[in-house]
């Protein structure tokens, strides 16, 4: 039992640190953009944009060096500068989070609840067949022309794996497995439930939110399959 509880606290510790990684790289981004408003859903949309930079710019350097601990160290750097040059927005939006109190206890289930998924995701078939293969490639070598003559499926040339990678590489106590899709499927989540929290008390009419609102029954389905 008390593996359980402490896989989950491990498992939820790095989720966090991750999304400030993503998020923090978003803000840069969104710095460059000359996006300066901090609202709680550009604390949001920042991770997704973090994200696309981080694979975009791994699919660059994957031409020349394999994904590793160096270059992982160096975009978690990037990732943690973002949230210190932008630590008083971070500090009053977590301030501002009183006002939606009511959201913290069913995000801290929502954490729970998949945290209790992702420990207990055990291994595909595809797993063993390619996926771990594809990832070691990543972390082991620059990419190799002809790769696919070993297996078709490693020609693939799945961005996804370059983020596995660079989950792979760090010193993290919980495996790639249990974090890499949990983390995006979290993310979601919370744009999820703040999209239901601005339709339920009228703050917007924009379609997206709506959009978000109702992926959210699908994403929870895909989580537990």
């Amino acid at each position: 039992m008390f593996e359980i509880y402490s896989s989950t606290i491990h498992l939820i510790a790095t989720w966090i640190f991750l999304y400030f990684i993503f998020a923090g790289i978003g803000f840069w981004v969104q710095r460059l953009m000359g996006i300066t408003e901090k609202r709680f859903e550009h604390f949001l949309f920042a991770f997704w944009i973090g994200w696309a930079v981080t694979i975009a710019f791994l699919q660059i350097w994957h031409l020349f060096f394999p994904v590793n601990l160096f270059i992982s160290l160096i975009i978690c750097a990037v990732g943690l500068s973002g949230i210190f040059i932008n630590r008083h927005d971070v500090i009053n939006l977590f301030k501002r989070l009183y006002h939606y109190r009511i959201l913290i206890p069913i995000l801290i289930f929502a954490m729970i609840w998949l945290a209790g998924h992702a420990i207990n995701n055990m291994p595909q078939y595809d797993d063993g067949l390619y996926h771990i293969q594809d990832v070691e490639w990543v972390t082991s070598y620059s990419i190799v022309p002809g790769l696919g003559n070993l297996h078709s499926r490693l020609a693939f040339n799945n961005a996804l794996s370059l983020y596995f990678g660079l989950i792979d590489t760090l010193p993290l106590t919980v495996p790639v497995r249990h974090v890499g899709n949990s983390l995006l499927m979290l993310v979601f989540f919370l744009l999820a439930f703040w999209s239901g929290w601005q339709v339920i008390n009228r703050r917007t009419e924009q379609l997206k939110w709506h959009l978000y609102l109702l992926l959210l029954p699908i994403t929870m389905l895909v989580s537990v399959a």
